[in-house]
């Protein structure tokens, strides 16, 4: 296998682009992202796709770029290869390249402010989205399933009890059981078009404002319950610690901020949740994580590690599933 530096050349050359700086952007736990800077001045962004992701993931993003670009709504949008393809297929991996949209991406919120800019976006993202014809994303899975994930964790548990890790993830999944023992019943409510994954990192920010200027990633676009996506947004924006923090917490201020934020940008026909069923979302969201991270603690995969913290994936990930935990206890704390 070529080096990474070898790999981007030859496929900058596919857009007839000639690097003079590359910048590996280290956020994102599914993607490899690289910043390129070329000789002429401008700036890309290029990824090379995780395996779970495919051509017609491509296909899906271009669309909905496309549409938002035409609704005036600023994102990142595919650039064609010089034979006018949206991707490029190398060492069995595929590849795109983005228009770069220059600002600042945040990794935890900070303020009340940045969460109600945050829920702002989000906003206008739905509602530009009920115009979409989502004929792009019929073959799209559903993109949270409690059920699903916690289920299989229990499978990984059964299967992988020797494990080196299992011992230190017991005390974890017996705080997860009882949190999901806890958990009250949700009604998901109406199918949107959503984003996916809302989390913080996935919006751009203005360097000197930081006002939300554009969404980032739209890999997971689909037709999905908004309210998880609500939950799942909250879940990230009012967590000040970040996602690799075991005493993590949800910050009530923070949520009334983005709430605040999300429903003044919203029409009032689209205002359809109490913020008790948000948190309940949120609650099932920080869970659904939880699990996910504990399945990988056990089975090393699929999510990208900071290797320079963790000695493996493993470790990181136990800690990750810890900060979901605490901030899952965190929310059921305001809902007594």
């Amino acid at each position: 296998m070529k080096k990474p530096l070898d790999s981007i050349l030859f496929v900058s050359e596919k857009y007839s682009l000639l690097p003079l700086k590359v910048e590996r952007i280290p956020h994102g736990l599914v993607n490899e992202t690289f910043k390129i800077e070329t000789t002429s001045g401008e700036k890309y962004v290029l990824q090379r796709l995780n395996p779970i992701f495919n051509e017609s993931t491509n296909e899906a993003v271009r669309s909905v770029t496309t549409f938002l670009s035409e609704k005036g709504f600023l994102a990142p949008s595919l650039v064609l290869t010089t034979d006018n393809q949206i991707s490029v297929n190398f060492e069995q991996r595929i590849w795109r390249l983005f228009t770069y949209v220059e600002g600042v991406v945040l990794q935890k919120v900070n303020s009340p402010e940045i969460a109600a800019s945050a829920g702002k976006m989000l906003a206008k993202f739905h509602s530009l989205m009920h115009d979409f014809e989502p004929a792009a994303l019929a073959e799209r899975s559903q993109i949270h399933d409690f059920n699903k994930y916690f289920g299989h964790l229990g499978s990984v548990r059964f299967r992988l009890k020797k494990h080196r890790l299992f011992a230190d993830m017991q005390p974890l999944y017996r705080r997860l059981e009882y949190l999901v023992d806890a958990l009250a019943p949700l009604d998901v409510g109406p199918n949107w078009i959503v984003h996916g994954d809302p989390k913080i990192s996935n919006i751009m920010f203005s360097e000197a404002s930081l006002e939300a200027i554009c969404l980032l990633d739209f890999d997971t676009v689909a037709r999905a319950p908004v309210l998880l996506e609500l939950g799942d947004a909250m879940r990230s924006w009012c967590n000040p610690l970040g996602e690799d923090d075991p005493t993590a917490y949800f910050d009530r201020d923070f949520f009334q901020a983005a709430l605040a934020g999300y429903q003044g940008a919203i029409s009032d026909r689209y205002r359809l949740f109490s913020s008790q069923q948000i948190l309940l979302a949120t609650t099932q969201i920080f869970l659904e994580l939880a699990s996910r991270f504990l399945s990988d603690a056990l089975e090393e995969r699929y999510f990208g590690w900071d290797a320079l913290t963790y000695r493996t994936r493993g470790e990181h990930n136990l800690v990750r599933a810890e900060s979901q935990i605490s901030g899952a206890e965190s929310v059921i704390s305001l809902l007594d």
